[in-house]
């Protein structure tokens, strides 16, 4: 009648400034990790209901909807090099339905979120966030032969950037 499944990541990402200077070096190394708790259930045998959500920070990459996992921070108090690359921390949910309507025919909904939380730094070009939700219906006039219609529907916030002084960037 369903499943519920957790699982943990956990990953060293690491760059290297190809134009550093004894001046400045942007090379760097953080720690990304994400915890998923995903499953589903079958309330009836025509119906299936499936969800996720997965937390952390620096992992984003490994979610089909992903985006970037190292976001700019800054450090006004560091001389050689007042940027730095550090983890996004973000959330994301999923949830979708499967629909048997008739012997041939079926349906699926779905709808998912994800949220970065973007550090100020960061130009307003960066990703935020982002919804999509789709309606689809499949019909399967013979064996092993599927037609379907979808209707989808996405959104994008990206950053509302307030700005570095201190670096010479403004809104």
């Amino acid at each position: 009648k369903g499943h519920v499944q957790v699982g943990a990541v956990a990953k060293d990402v690491s760059w290297y400034d190809r134009a550093q200077t004894p001046q400045e070096n942007y090379s760097g190394d953080t720690w990304g990790y994400g915890v998923n708790l995903t499953g589903s259930l079958m309330p009836t045998d025509r119906i299936r209901l499936m969800g996720a959500f997965v937390t952390g920070k620096g992992v984003q990459n490994f979610l089909n909807d992903g985006t970037a996992d190292i976001g700019v921070r800054t450090d006004p108090t560091n001389s050689v090099t007042s940027l730095y690359g550090d983890a996004i921390p973000f959330y994301s949910l999923m949830a979708a339905s499967e629909i048997q309507l008739a012997e041939r025919l079926s349906s699926t909904v779905a709808f998912s979120r994800i949220v970065n939380q973007t550090f100020d730094s960061q130009l307003n070009t960066a990703f935020e966030s982002g919804n999509y939700f789709t309606l689809g219906l499949i019909h399967k006039p013979i064996s092993n032969v599927s037609l379907g219609f979808e209707y989808q529907y996405a959104s994008r916030q990206n950053t509302d950037f307030i700005g570095a002084p201190e670096l010479g960037l403004s809104p």
